[in-house]
């Protein structure tokens, strides 16, 4: 008794006395309704004082409450995050777009429209002009201009070629014939080897030519196939892909224009004509008014003399 009353344990909804159906009953075919009368009689027997607030019914009841109550407690705060979260799913659907109802021309409205984005940023007439740093096509112009002429202007010609180097090329040149003027094999070989020494920078901005490309493909994908993460991967690999592609025959146009000009020394390019005449004039100005024989193979003979001196290296 004491402890259907709560004495014994006390708890603190209190405790609820019920008689099940055992699996005797249960095999015997006993229905709910029977064993609801004889827990009934059970309690009105043996505990009369309680047996109102015992029995199935009685804890039915009890937990109806309860339920209720709780309920009443947790439906404002329910009721608010529903509608909060309801909010945020309704500003994700409204980010998505409307119903794609015809995937086909979607599609390649949003590729059309992504090919003209990229054309538009190259040129520099883009609407979404980046504001912390120059990409798309200023960036191209800046490694050309800046990154690419800063690079052609501090790059020394006479890089790796010393005077030892010129002195045994023009020997060499002459074979075992002496030789009144400078070779012009030997100067083509001289230039054409320090032609090949741009080769690596011009590679270079290739490089970094195509490395900005692939940049402003990824950023334009994302900004238009944001919606669709599965059509954004598969435009951004096509798009490098054939970006790839072109980079072997670019490389190798870069190549096949080093090699154009190692191929043929213009010696009537204005840099040489210009030189000519300033050594020209420089000549004419040391030489007699006269002009005659004995000073011309007196020059012939000093120039003939300096060709065949030996090097510092016999002398030493």
């Amino acid at each position: 008794m004491n402890l259907l009353k709560g004495v014994t344990l006390p708890v603190k909804l209190g405790l609820v006395g019920v008689v099940n159906r055992s699996q005797i009953d249960i095999e015997e075919g006993k229905t709910i309704k029977q064993a609801l009368e004889q827990e009934e009689k059970y309690f009105t027997k043996n505990h009369p004082n309680i047996a109102v607030k015992m029995g199935t019914s009685f804890l039915s009841e009890r937990l109806s409450v309860i339920l209720m109550s709780h309920v009443k407690k947790c439906l404002p705060g329910l009721r608010s995050r529903v509608s909060h979260m309801r909010g945020v799913q309704e500003a994700m659907i409204n980010d998505l777009g409307k119903t794609i109802a015809k995937k086909g021309p979607a599609i390649l409205e949003l590729i059309n429209t992504f090919c003209e984005e990229f054309r538009c940023v190259i040129n520099g007439n883009s609407t979404n002009i980046q504001t912390t740093e120059i990409s798309g096509g200023a960036k191209l112009f800046y490694i050309f201009q800046d990154t690419f002429g800063k690079a052609l202007e501090e790059f020394d010609p006479m890089t790796g070629l010393n005077l030892s180097d010129v002195r045994h090329a023009v020997r060499n040149s002459m074979g075992t014939r002496p030789s009144l003027f400078v070779p012009e094999i030997a100067f083509e070989m001289l230039v054409k080897r320090q032609i090949g020494l741009l080769r690596d920078l011009c590679l270079r901005v290739v490089d970094l030519s195509y490395d900005e490309l692939a940049n402003t493909i990824s950023v334009t994908c994302s900004r238009h196939f944001e919606r669709f993460d599965n059509l954004k991967s598969a435009a951004m690999t096509s798009a490098i892909d054939l970006l790839s592609e072109r980079l072997s025959p670019t490389r190798q146009m870069v190549e096949s224009l080093l090699n154009i000009e190692q191929g043929y020394i213009n010696t009537n390019h204005p840099d040489f004509m210009y030189r000519y005449r300033a050594m020209s004039e420089r000549i004419k100005s040391n030489s007699e008014p006269s002009h005659d024989a004995a000073s011309v193979s007196s020059m012939a003979s000093r120039i003939s003399i300096c060709d065949n001196s030996p090097t510092p290296e016999k002398v030493n």
